[in-house]
């Protein structure tokens, strides 16, 4: 649960947030976490995309032919 405490102009619209630097902590931490699973995700997507040693050699005779 967050707690935050707003700044506001001279129209009482909000202009910035201010959090308990614990929750702050919190916010940076589970985006890092997010961050990591997320390239974590596009490495395992990128090794599916790689091609063994044989395939490449092939393509290149294949282009060749």
């Amino acid at each position: 649960m967050l707690h935050p405490q707003f700044i506001v102009d001279k129209d009482r619209t909000e202009i910035f947030a201010v959090l308990p630097i614990d929750e702050w902590n919190y916010i940076v931490s589970a985006i890092e976490e997010l961050n990591n699973i997320r390239t974590g995700v596009e490495a395992r997507n990128i090794t599916e995309e790689l091609l063994t040693i044989e395939q490449c050699f092939d393509a290149i005779a294949n282009s060749r032919a």
